[in-house]
């Protein structure tokens, strides 16, 4: 089963008394090649003296470390640096983002010694002097016109699935209703090298389920076998898996855990669409955001984006809430995303970097890790450059990929997306027994981080009232990441 955690890669080293103690995998290699340099990939080498990690230019590949003293660990899990002896100080700056966007910034986690592997890294560490190297950045503006730009994108995304054929055994993509993977499906078919079928998930209750429609819609139209995957019943057990398979660094991904299970020794090789939306088509990026960023209010647009009703402040202690309160987010916020005024898509490269590398990143290289391969055509290195390229208001609500996808493959261009208006599929059954599992998790123990007044009693209503039940939906995810996160800084790998 996925998740476990003897499958973790990880290498501990330590000076004592003039010699070395070591733990784990002294040389490790995780990810994947293509051609010399490109790819999605971390490594380290231990030589006896000196430790020395790397990973791609995009740093896609989760891996966490820290180092103190004479002492450094590195592993792919957070859990495990714990169990290894990292310090056990939440970093609330971190968690103040996290509480309110559902992601980690930069190189944040929730431990203030860990720190996650910046883009394109080369640390060292020999007899207690560490030291890191890279991060992300700015590319060259291009300006071109709409034609030229879509044409260019068709070709490049065409040498990038070449240049990724699929390895020995079966393949798949991960196919969905949107724009990345039914262009991965399409390219594929395009060059003769048909995947051996495609995959959906379904979500979880009340979301409709539009992406199973739509990318049966494609898989049919292309000749391919489609598997349709539903979720397991028990949403609180998933719920708990996931927090702790993803260093508790996202909100999000639950709906991902059933495919990697099935997926696991039947296929060598996953397509996967990550990066093709925030490079080409991101809802998360609107056109008045630019302005913010042409203006330099940076402290603005933080507000702007964390515009939205929190209830952090009814979940946690006052105390607790005071250490990771809005002004503080604010504040780390706006100094990340001036780091990226001077991209030619600001929008597009603060995601890009943020939540694409640090949350997204967590499916194709966390969650499918024992997949052997898996490809992710849109960070081919010369795809990547060109779409990173385009000036901002060339991509922001222009619905670039679309035009790509309909030009390249006309005769699929009738396949629509999925309809914002589909009705939502309530599940009162499932909300219960998810609240009832919750609540029964919350009134095991006292808590320092979570306050039960509040808590308690609207889980027994997401229990009994139809209407109010599927709030257990963000009430039930933020309180059991409270309360396993205190667990972990009490020393305990695990909440169950």
């Amino acid at each position: 089963m996925l998740g476990d955690e003897t499958r973790e890669s990880f290498f501990f080293a330590r000076h004592v008394d003039g010699r070395v103690e070591t733990r784990g995998k002294p040389q490790c290699f995780l990810g994947h090649l293509v051609g010399d340099a490109d790819g999605v990939f971390a490594r380290w080498d231990w030589d006896g003296s000196r430790l020395r990690i790397e990973n791609d230019r995009y740093g896609f590949y989760p891996l966490f470390y820290y180092g103190r003293g004479d002492e450094i660990a590195v592993s792919t899990s957070i859990p495990q640096l714990l169990s290894l002896g990292a310090p056990t100080t939440l970093d609330y700056g971190a968690l103040s983002i996290y509480m309110r966007l559902g992601f980690m910034l930069a190189e944040d986690t929730p431990f203030t010694a860990i720190r996650a592997l910046p883009p394109g890294a080369t640390l060292e560490w020999t007899a207690g002097s560490l030291s890191v190297k890279g991060g992300f950045w700015t590319p060259r503006e291009q300006n071109l016109g709409r034609d030229a730009a879509i044409d260019a994108y068709i070709c490049l995304f065409r040498n990038a699935i070449r240049r990724r054929p699929p390895a020995q055994g079966d393949s798949c993509v991960a196919l969905t209703g949107g724009r990345d993977s039914r262009h991965i499906v399409f390219e594929l078919c395009e060059q003769d090298r048909k995947p051996s079928f495609c995959i959906t998930t379904k979500h979880f209750p009340p979301r409709p389920n539009e992406d199973a429609r739509v990318a049966g819609e494609i898989a049919q139209a292309v000749g391919l076998k489609h598997v349709v995957l539903s979720q397991p019943k028990d949403r609180f057990a998933i719920e708990l898996r996931k927090n702790l398979m993803t260093s508790f660094c996202t909100d999000e991904h639950q709906w991902s855990l059933v495919m990697a299970d099935y997926l696991e020794e039947k296929v060598g090789c996953v397509y996967d669409g990550i990066g093709g939306d925030v490079l080409s088509r991101s809802q998360l990026q609107k056109k008045d955001h630019l302005s913010y960023f042409q203006t330099g209010d940076f402290i603005g647009l933080a507000n702007r984006f964390l515009a939205v009703r929190e209830p952090l402040p009814r979940v946690v202690p006052a105390d607790e809430h005071q250490r990771m309160s809005r002004d503080l987010a604010v504040e780390r916020l706006s100094n990340e995303l001036r780091r990226h005024a001077e991209s030619p898509n600001p929008i597009g490269s603060f995601f890009f970097w943020n939540r694409t590398r640090r949350e997204i990143s967590l499916i194709p290289y966390c969650i499918l890790r024992n997949i052997d391969t898996v490809f992710s055509p849109y960070l081919d290195r010369e795809l990547f450059d060109f779409l990173s390229s385009l000036r901002g208001s060339s991509v922001v609500g222009e619905d670039l990929h679309t035009e790509v996808i309909r030009r390249a493959y006309p005769k699929y261009a009738h396949i629509g997306f999925e309809d914002p208006n589909a009705r939502p599929c309530p599940d009162f059954g499932f909300f219960r027994a998810w609240a009832r599992k919750t609540l029964q998790y919350v009134l095991k123990r006292d808590s320092r981080f979570v306050r039960k007044r509040h808590v308690v009693p609207r889980l027994i209503r997401c229990m009994v009232d139809k209407g109010y039940s599927p709030s257990v939906n963000w009430l039930a995810p933020l309180t059991i990441y409270l309360l396993q996160l205190e667990r972990l800084t009490e020393g305990q790998e695990t909440a169950h």
